[in-house]
């Protein structure tokens, strides 16, 4: 899209008091592919990453990728996959890819995948597949593959994928065996500021805030855009570490979300909640219902808890058409 640049001024300020360490990772041994996983009460299994193959276009456009989990119920009570609580995460470079859905066109079914697979209850003894598709963000990208068993600072199972150069099935291979995610550069680093919490620090920065489109009831509608580098021991989202506030004339502007295709022009979908590997450089962009986009709007990140630390810049939306 054409960008048409609108006069408005910006002003930046920050409030930092002290800093909270994150908790490091715990000592839990990561385990390869195929782990124990346990849940709330007696549920119990044992899970795999079994394989990735690509998918279909989703109705958003974007490519995709299925991995299959195979798992085993190995506890007393009936259960399904989705009941084990597990945090499950792909990252391509460092950054988590977004779960979507897939529906089949014309009545043929997807191969390799079956839509709500992680909601079939088996029982204790039984064996399963849940298939789960993500949004890819690199066709061509390795993919780095985590079930995380519902605690937030240890890897439980992981495995990696190299993209397929024909057909549809990746080629599964040792975490070590793809290339390590990029870090951000000190001299980027340097241009951004510190936002410390409990949950872990980032280091942030408001780059830029643009109109975007109208929404289904015509509201007028901004995208921030954040730059942001995980600084904690663990993935971690940009949302464990800052809550993010607009207001125009003192009011508190709500959020919004792009429903239908296309997106606008470098917006993604929950990239301010996508978890990013620890000294990944990565960007979030939020929208927010505007009543008037041509008057200056105030963007505020702050601590989740833990510290004062604030960064704040007061931007008038630059105008895209």
């Amino acid at each position: 899209m054409d960008h048409i640049i609108s006069a408005g001024g910006s002003s930046d300020s920050d409030d930092s008091s002290y800093s909270f360490k994150s908790p490091s990772q715990d000592n839990k041994p990561t385990r390869v592919k195929t782990g124990e996983t346990t849940s709330f009460g007696n549920r119990k299994a044992t899970v795999t990453i079994a394989k990735a193959t690509t998918g279909p276009t989703d109705h958003d456009g974007h490519k995709t990728v299925i991995i299959t989990y195979h798992w085993k119920n190995t506890g007393d009570a009936n259960t399904t996959f989705g009941e084990l609580a597990m945090d499950l995460q792909v990252y391509q470079s460092g950054i988590g890819l977004n779960k979507t859905y897939l529906h089949s066109r014309g009545g043929s079914s997807i191969e390799g995948y079956k839509t709500q697979s992680d909601g079939i209850k088996i029982a204790k003894g039984e064996e399963s597949d849940a298939t789960i598709a993500y949004q890819l963000n690199d066709a061509t990208g390795d993919l780095y593959v985590v079930a995380n068993q519902a605690t937030r600072y240890h890897e439980g199972i992981v495995s990696a994928f190299k993209a397929p150069t024909s057909g549809t099935q990746y080629e599964q291979v040792q975490p070590d065996d793809i290339a390590p995610a990029p870090k951000a550069a000190e001299a980027e680093k340097r241009k951004m500021k510190r936002i410390s919490s409990y949950s872990g620090d980032a280091l942030v920065s408001i780059d830029d805030v643009t109109t975007g489109p109208d929404d289904y009831q015509g509201r007028h509608t901004i995208i921030v855009t954040i730059t942001w580098a995980n600084q904690s021991e663990a993935n971690e989202p940009l949302s464990n570490a800052a809550k993010l506030t607009v207001t125009q004339d003192g009011s508190q502007l709500e959020m919004n979300y792009y429903t239908e295709p296309p997106l606008p022009q470098g917006y993604e979908n929950m990239s301010f909640s996508r978890s990013v590997q620890p000294g990944v450089l990565a960007k979030a962009t939020v929208s927010y219902v505007v009543e008037d986009p041509g008057q200056p709007v105030t963007v505020r990140l702050s601590s989740t808890y833990g510290s004062n630390d604030m960064v704040t810049k007061k931007m008038t939306p630059r105008k895209v058409e």
